[in-house]
């Protein structure tokens, strides 16, 4: 039998050592894991470092403010930099990310990944990319209404929470 390219074995009379009953909600499994506890295997906040030449990048992406319906190129490259959660540091890619968050908050929102080969063995390893909700800081001006600084961060913490307590 090949399967996307690879050959595997039909092995006949085999007995899984799993037994899964087929009725109920919809089960997936994986054939191994990490022997780290995952970015995701929790649901609580997380502190985490982030650190690269982000103003940088911020200033680069601002780009100035729209002009009528034409927005401002916004250049977001990725940049080097490293994440630090517990006793690891991982050396990942960071961009800025957002659209009116760039024009409304002096920190904006960033995604990072990190290579497969620096995931291995890190809370990382089953994540290659990872978006980052900030805080906006103080002084974003705007007119969409965000909530500036740390209650920002929270009420986007609270939103997904419960999303995710009612299914979505």
């Amino acid at each position: 039998m090949t399967v996307s390219g690879e050959t595997w074995t039909l092995l006949t009379n085999a007995v899984s050592p799993v037994e899964v009953e087929l009725t109920g909600v919809q089960q997936f499994f994986r054939a191994r894991r990490s022997q780290v506890e995952g970015v995701f295997d929790s649901t609580e906040a997380v502190t985490m470092t982030i650190a690269g030449p982000l103003q940088t990048y911020f200033n680069l992406a601002l780009a100035g403010m729209p002009d009528g319906i034409f927005p401002p190129a916004r250049p977001k490259p990725y940049f080097d930099g490293t994440v630090q959660w517990a006793q690891f540091e991982v050396p990942v890619q960071i961009r800025v990310r957002g659209n009116s968050s760039l024009q409304e908050c002096p920190f904006p929102k960033l995604k990072f990944k990190v290579s497969r080969e620096d995931r291995a063995g890190t809370p990382f390893a089953e994540v290659r990319e990872i978006k980052v909700g900030t805080h906006c800081a103080e002084g974003g001006e705007g007119t969409i209404g965000r909530l500036p600084g740390r209650a920002g961060g929270l009420s986007r913490g609270a939103g997904v929470r419960g999303h995710a307590g009612v299914g979505f």
